[in-house]
């Protein structure tokens, strides 16, 4: 299968584009009190297809500001995604869910009624429901 990737080495692209998000993430916890494994890592395998996999143990890693500035990490590169990924370490029993952060939209697919009372008003900035088209 082929994906649509920019036309110069995708996987150059993708470690340099890996590499910000890692430091995005990074100036976040550090506003947190420190990084931690524990509540979030970034996955630096390129696996084809022009996206950067964020996994979110801990919901407060997940603010509306990291957001964005991972938003802004993608400008010039349209076809590239980071795709958020909830994974709850309790095995709470959620369903599989996340947000699709491309450089000038959110697909949010979180399923809130699942999360504690304090984060089920978490909201993102220029996000919208997916749709049978994502």
């Amino acid at each position: 299968m082929a994906f649509d990737v920019p036309d110069d080495a995708p996987v150059e692209l993708f470690f340099r584009l890996c590499k910000r998000v890692v430091a995005c993430v990074g100036r976040h916890e550090k506003k947190r009190g420190g990084r931690s494994y524990e509540d979030c890592y970034v996955r630096e395998d390129c696996l084809g297809p022009p996206q950067i996999e964020f996994y979110v143990i801990t919901l407060d890693v997940l603010t509306p500001a990291l957001v964005s500035d991972l938003q802004k990490t993608l400008a010039g590169y349209p076809r590239w995604e980071i795709i958020a990924i909830i994974c709850p370490p309790d095995n709470s029993g959620w369903p599989e869910m996340g947000l699709r952060i491309r450089e000038r939209e959110v697909i949010d697919a979180l399923q809130r009624q699942f999360f504690p009372p304090e984060f089920q008003n978490l909201r993102f900035e220029s996000a919208r429901l997916p749709t049978a088209f994502d």
